[in-house]
């Protein structure tokens, strides 16, 4: 989903244990969050150049899923996902 000539943003997360990056491009914003570890990770939010989005769409890939659609949460003003372990999952934020 990230395409040829996005450009990587800065993004930050408020889970440690999680990998995290951002890029933008054809009206997009594209996040990828990785939790490379043995437990999953409950009520993670982030925000993409310090603005957390309203409404996004949420893909997950690991052993046994290939871009499943997840629901995101909203919870005062935040998007939390809950994040399984050993996987990556693609934000996509429509500007």
């Amino acid at each position: 989903m990230v395409r040829p000539g996005y450009l990587r943003n800065e993004a930050d997360i408020e889970a440690s244990n999680v990998l995290v990056s951002a890029y933008q491009g054809d009206g997009k914003t594209v996040v990828i969050l990785i939790n490379p570890g043995n437990n999953p990770a409950s009520n993670v939010s982030f925000s993409v150049s310090g603005e957390t989005p309203s409404s996004a769409t949420s893909f997950v890939t690991n052993l046994s899923s290939n871009r499943k659609k997840m629901e995101l949460l909203s919870e005062d003003g935040l998007l939390l996902m809950n994040l399984l372990a050993k996987i990556v999952t693609t934000v996509v934020i429509e500007d």
